[in-house]
């Protein structure tokens, strides 16, 4: 492959910025996200003789470094309560393959590209996660517990899907850069980007179990959703390509 030049940068920035923008709305919330973009840019233009063949994974995977050096009060962007206490309740590294799954639209190949896990190891941490979804969120209602729909008499396309529980996406609404935009940004990148070269960034690893002796279950240890909803919600996380959601306007 040849040198990464300018024009390589140009392109590679048009072509990704807006996914990890959305990466980054996702996990910072919009106050952070385009300082951050900015630093993952740099890093990439500063890295380009090392720059992986599957970009996209690799420009995540230093969203991922940048993201983990703040402190964690800045991490989460407000979302859907139930969406939120659900990824609580899992392990950072099963929390982050759902997201990655559903709100970034990645393939398990490019979720284990991202994360450095092979194609089986993402699946598996897939399946791990939908067991522990299925302990928070199971049969018989707790009035201390997140307070669910009820289900019953629900019909079948108004009851809660997986867009309630893992597409309550922060950065759904966000708007692209247009293109002279995103040139400009990207060529000022290059000209104040630090001259010395670095290797491509290695995020840092995730924990991998689970927080605590009560993950996977709800607060107040009480009781769970019904079974209704575990076969309209959970159950397709064990369906993650392709998925339904992925053409989006």
């Amino acid at each position: 492959m040849a040198q990464p030049d300018e024009a390589w940068f140009a392109s590679a920035y048009q072509a990704h910025q807006r996914q990890v923008r959305q990466y980054l709305v996702r996990r910072v919330g919009p106050r952070d996200a385009d300082t951050l973009l900015d630093q993952v840019f740099t890093d990439a233009w500063r890295a380009r003789g090392s720059a992986p063949d599957a970009l996209l994974p690799g420009l995540l995977a230093i969203a991922r470094t940048h993201v983990a050096a703040l402190d964690p009060a800045d991490r989460l962007p407000q979302t859907d309560p139930i969406v939120q206490q659900l990824f609580d309740s899992l392990s950072a590294e099963q929390a982050e393959v759902l997201r990655l799954t559903y709100w970034d639209l990645l393939s398990l190949k490019q979720i284990g590209q991202t994360l450095g896990l092979t194609t089986g190891a993402v699946r598996a941490r897939l399946r791990t996660a939908e067991r522990q979804a299925r302990s928070y969120l199971d049969p018989a209602a707790d009035p201390d517990g997140i307070a669910m729909p009820d289900l019953i008499d629900a019909e079948p396309a108004s009851a809660p899907n997986l867009a309630y529980l893992l597409d309550n996406d922060p950065a759904e609404d966000l708007r692209p850069l247009d293109d002279d935009l995103a040139a400009d940004r990207a060529a000022t990148i290059i000209e104040s980007a630090p001259v010395e070269p670095i290797t491509w960034p290695t995020p840092p690893t995730l924990p991998a179990a689970a927080p605590g002796p009560a993950a996977g279950r709800r607060p107040g240890g009480g009781g769970r959703v019904r079974p209704l909803l575990w076969r309209q919600v959970i159950e397709p996380l064990t369906r993650p390509e392709p998925h339904p959601w992925a053409i989006r306007s």
